[in-house]
């Protein structure tokens, strides 16, 4: 089977612009995670009501929790443009290059989901509020065009890794009942490194090359559809 080798470098006006929306974000939530832990300090200097109390603290919670989830998404989103290769995603032949990561050969890959999960977020956006937050996170890099590639052997892939941040890249279950060995997961943000129109087109090409090899690749519009897809092929706990 032969495949036109295609290139989808990663767009740096994107990246720049997450990084700027990620900032942005962080000092709200910092912020939020702040005015709250005043709120708690002053409801029990003023004897106010144990409710009041109870609800700054979920605020606080929350707060602090997004604060935890968005350097999470920002590191994930360094660890595909910090190889300096400037490629978010390259198919021909032989196989894959993905950011961050080693070359996959196909021989290597035993399945390929790609995940679009606009209209849901599109949903959560128009909630009063919240739908605030949650547009400056899709803006700041959370991905809603995503991918993953199942490797056969994980434990493998990153030992052939050159760095930590590589090897954090791919994820490794315990040996899978189907062939005993490790599967590992290379989760793709997509959208977080190149423009709507590249991921969409990046995201089918990688499905249509996967296919012509007789590797098992689905999109998804769910993401539980997309999770359950690639979930019980790397986890031995689905069998």
């Amino acid at each position: 089977m032969t495949t036109t080798p295609v290139t989808f470098p990663i767009d740096q006006a994107r990246v720049a612009d997450a990084g700027r929306a990620h900032r942005a974000l962080l000092a709200w939530q910092i912020a939020l995670a702040l005015a709250a832990a005043v709120g708690i300090v002053l409801a029990q200097v003023w004897q106010l009501h144990l409710l009041t109390t109870i609800l700054a603290g979920l605020l606080l919670v929350l707060a602090v929790v997004s604060v935890v989830l968005s350097v999470r998404r920002w590191r994930a989103v360094q660890s595909l443009v910090g190889d300096g290769r400037g490629i978010a995603l390259a198919i021909d032949d032989h196989g894959i290059v993905l950011a961050g990561v080693p070359s996959v050969p196909w021989s290597e890959i035993l399945a390929v989901a790609t995940v679009d999960d606009r209209a849901r977020t599109q949903r959560v956006s128009r909630i009063p509020l919240t739908g605030i937050f949650v547009r400056m996170a899709v803006r700041a890099g959370s991905s809603v065009l995503g991918a993953c590639v199942v490797v056969r052997d994980g434990e493998a892939m990153r030992a052939a890794c050159s760095s930590d941040a590589e090897r954090a890249r791919i994820e490794v279950w315990k040996p899978h009942p189907s062939d005993g060995k490790p599967h590992g997961a290379i989760i793709l943000l997509l959208d977080a490194v190149m423009s709507e129109g590249a991921a969409l087109e990046a995201g089918r090409a990688l499905v249509a090359a996967a296919r012509a090899r007789g590797i098992d690749a689905e999109p998804f519009v769910k993401q539980l559809e997309f999770m359950e897809f690639y979930g019980s092929r790397v986890d031995p706990k689905w069998h």
